[in-house]
């Protein structure tokens, strides 16, 4: 099964477009886990059960994982082989290379991790992003328009095509790549240029942090998703505010909630 189906019965069957992201900090572990890649499995492994009804999709972070070494690596490994089993999985990297790094990168992420899908950063070109659309069934998000204040020294710059950098890429990779497996980042703080992305590239699944803690509107993103044909075509991230709604020992059930209650306004904006 691609990652597109899993995520369209994800959606179907539990009526949520919610991303649940996997950054594990070691100084905001809740009390009485382990500051250590014992206490990151079992900490987020309470998070994916307790959000398992709520969330379409989980989003590890590799970079707080590598930042632990190869223990890091091995509860990487581990937390997703465990929450594939309640969703798909993004692995949350953000790498661009070329050649045969490229394909290296493609492998670690998609055979080694066994991740459904990646994020990518595509300012070295095509060449970046070809050797992950090779395969079929997993998915690539490229980072199109993103939620931190610098995005316009690169992203938003106009060329002289007429439209900033980030349009002019969409309408590059689209005539690029027709193939279905890649979506783009768009941040919810950048809703203005969220559907300038999706007016160059209208039927895209969009992968949307910046909700939550940094601000954005859940409703607005939701709906500057929609495809051409009117459908929500989004998947809402939030990490912080579900992963520490708690620092107690209760953290898993207050993760839960808010997960719950999220899904839930997710429901009503798409009735």
């Amino acid at each position: 099964m691609s990652f597109l189906e899993k995520i369209q019965n994800q959606v179907d069957s539990k009526g949520s477009f919610l991303c649940v992201g996997l950054d594990p900090d070691l100084a905001r572990l809740p009390d009485g886990i382990s500051k250590d890649a014992k206490g990151v499995l079992e900490f987020l492994s309470g998070i994916v059960e307790a959000t398992g009804e709520f969330a379409a999709v989980y989003k590890p972070n590799w970079a707080f994982f590598a930042a632990l070494g190869i223990d890091g690596h091995r509860v990487l490994l581990e937390l997703i082989e465990k929450t594939r089993a309640e969703a798909p999985v993004i692995l949350d990297a953000k790498v661009g290379d070329i050649g045969n790094t490229a394909k290296a990168y493609a492998k670690f992420a998609f055979e080694q991790m066994d991740a459904d899908a990646v994020t990518l950063a595509p300012y070295m070109g095509g060449d970046s992003i070809a050797p992950f659309l090779e395969y079929k069934d997993r998915f690539s998000f490229v980072l199109g328009i993103t939620s931190n204040p610098t995005a316009s020294q690169v992203e938003k710059i106009q060329t002289s095509g007429g439209g900033a950098v980030f349009e002019e890429l969409a309408s590059t990779f689209e005539q690029e790549f027709a193939q279905p497996n890649w979506g783009w980042v768009a941040g919810a703080t950048q809703i203005g240029e969220m559907k300038a992305l999706r007016d160059r590239s209208p039927n895209r699944w969009l992968l949307i942090p910046g909700v939550g803690a940094q601000g954005g509107s859940l409703e607005e993103s939701l709906e500057a998703s929609r495809d051409s044909q009117g459908r929500i075509r989004g998947l809402v991230n939030a990490s912080r505010s579900i992963l520490y709604a708690s620092n107690g020992g209760d953290y898993a059930e207050a993760a839960g909630r808010a997960a719950k209650e999220m899904a839930e306004q997710m429901r009503s904006i798409n009735e």
